[in-house]
């Protein structure tokens, strides 16, 4: 069980449809935060005024502490990839190389089926991690998903995308989208910084994709944040 603490998380309300992160910069005291941001995926980070990190958390498995102690802090970060913002959460690994993390980003309660969809997010830390830390991206619907997207920590920007589903796996009712980082047997200690999760129709020329699918996400008419789940058991 999780005891569902948000504490880390930037107090951006979650979800703003009014003044959405994806069209412009948000609010600052009655002013505009900025221009409008050429960011356009599903979760660009650009303004911790409006969208923020769009009621994304720190996870927390009491079953297995050990499973979700590695993160530390999650905070918005204007070292971005694109625009003004991404999302930063720091790693530390070192005092159990068994250890690591989850960051939740509520969808939907209801699940929205994203089968053919091409998910897709870039990705670097302050540090490179060892050949065996992976940072992985699941779908989470009624259960955990299999890793959509499993990848190396590197200092470099790394774009990463998939078609989902993937093979055993299943993209229909996804309900939050999780972020995970193991160590295995490597130690670590940093930051990584993830910038324009998105998720969008593929291209019909086969490319990486065709404009974005139509945004589902919780807003302050859905309730906001969903049910916060436990993290993989072991994991």
């Amino acid at each position: 069980m999780t005891d569902g603490s948000q504490d880390n998380v930037i107090q951006d309300g979650g979800v703003d449809a009014i003044d959405n992160c994806d069209l412009d910069g948000g609010v600052v005291d009655a002013g505009d935060a900025g221009p409008p941001s050429a960011c356009l995926a599903m979760f660009n980070f650009e303004s911790p005024a409006g969208c923020g990190l769009y009621g994304a958390f720190l996870n927390t498995n009491l079953d297995n502490p050990k499973a979700t102690d590695g993160f530390t802090r999650l905070y918005h970060t204007p070292l971005a990839y694109c625009g003004r913002g991404a999302m930063a959460v720091d790693v530390d690994f070192n005092a159990d190389t068994r250890i690591g993390g989850e960051i939740l980003i509520p969808i939907n309660r209801n699940g929205i089926d994203y089968t053919g969809k091409v998910l897709s997010l870039m990705l670097r830390g302050s540090a490179a991690g060892g050949p065996n830390m992976r940072f992985s991206v699941l779908p989470v619907t009624s259960r955990y998903e299999q890793a959509a997207i499993t990848a190396p920590i590197t200092t470099d920007w790394v774009p990463w995308s998939v078609t989902l589903p993937t093979p055993d796996a299943s993209a229909s009712g996804v309900i939050e989208i999780s972020l995970q980082a193991h160590g295995a047997v490597d130690p670590y200690k940093g930051t990584i910084y993830i910038d324009e999760i998105d998720i969008r129709n593929p291209a019909p020329d086969g490319g990486t994709s065709d404009g974005p699918v139509s945004d589902a996400r919780a807003d302050a008419d859905s309730g906001g944040a969903i049910d916060v789940r436990d993290a993989p058991a072991g994991s």
